[in-house]
């Protein structure tokens, strides 16, 4: 098999062109014929064959060649007459290059990725009439009956808010069984809004723990909680004129537009895709201070 390829190599050299020296074949990655290797030392016999691949990796300007058949066949021949002749020196085959592959790796690299804030949910949290905020913040106590009790609930809820005056609220109705007479003043609420309602809602947070319950939110983004001891709330004392009084928290959050609920001419309902349900009120508190939510 030796013999017969390398008389095709002889025939293809003389018919095609003239042969060329020993070092422009091994630079161009063909196996001179049998009688030119015999020339050649040991070293340059051992690199025969050189990988297209690692040529056209080290020099910038060198073309794609790809070896025939049949100088592969040479190539197993002479592998296997190395190998029984025994020599001693090693072979120094080439490794192919890597080039297609880190090629792939930066193309990989390079495709975009998708972007997640293009999500339909990153986008319907850009609207800004999405937008969820905190409108108002109300304190309320319930005394269940007038005189000096509600001058002492007007002391504590001020104190509470630091400055903000507290209102009265009257009885709408009758109670007899009670001693409630319609229009009598049987507690006091207060209500605030802005940055200050940010302020006083974290401090009532943390005279709850910081942990909130999941069911006292309804599908209006408006949240309710009870306190029972109102020193508890930091930044309030206990005062003996006052001791310990309780009293119902509510938080209202809206999304621009709500007014139309509440305006006097052309009154009209909150769409239904724009109303806060409870669970974007639960996000939104959890997010904006920081609280655990029980189910």
């Amino acid at each position: 098999m030796t013999t017969t390829t390398s008389s095709q190599q002889q025939q293809q050299h003389t018919s095609s062109e003239p042969l060329k020296n020993t070092d422009e074949l091994v630079t161009l990655g063909k196996c001179p014929p049998p009688k030119l290797r015999a020339q050649m030392s040991n070293s340059v016999q051992n690199v025969c064959y050189v990988d297209v691949q690692t040529i056209h990796a080290s020099t910038e300007n060198a073309q794609e060649i790809q070896p025939p058949d049949n100088e592969l066949n040479t190539k197993d021949t002479i592998s296997q007459g190395d190998a029984s002749s025994g020599n001693g020196d090693n072979d120094t085959i080439a490794e192919p290059s890597t080039t297609t592959s880190s090629s792939q790796s930066d193309q990989l690299s390079s495709t975009p990725q998708p972007d997640p804030t293009t999500s339909p949910d990153a986008k319907k949290e850009e609207n800004p009439m999405k937008k969820i905020y905190l409108e108002k913040v109300v304190l309320n106590m319930g005394m269940g009956k007038s005189g000096e009790s509600i001058n002492i609930a007007k002391k504590a809820l001020g104190q509470i808010t630091q400055g903000n005056k507290p209102s009265q609220r009257h009885a709408r109705d009758s109670q007899r069984d009670w001693g409630v007479r319609k229009g009598e003043p049987i507690g006091v609420s207060v209500t605030i809004r802005g940055e200050k309602a940010h302020e006083l809602l974290k401090r009532l947070f943390d005279a709850k723990g910081n942990v909130v319950n999941g069911r006292s939110f309804d599908n209006f983004g408006n949240y309710s909680f009870g306190i029972r001891e109102h020193i508890d709330i930091p930044g309030v004392k206990y005062e003996p004129q006052i001791g310990i009084l309780g009293l119902g928290v509510s938080v209202a959050l809206a999304r621009p537009g709500y007014s139309i609920r509440k305006r006097s001419k052309h009154r009209a309902s909150v769409g239904r895709t724009h109303i806060i349900s409870s669970e974007d009120a639960k996000r939104f508190i959890v997010s904006k201070f920081g609280v655990e939510v029980e189910a």
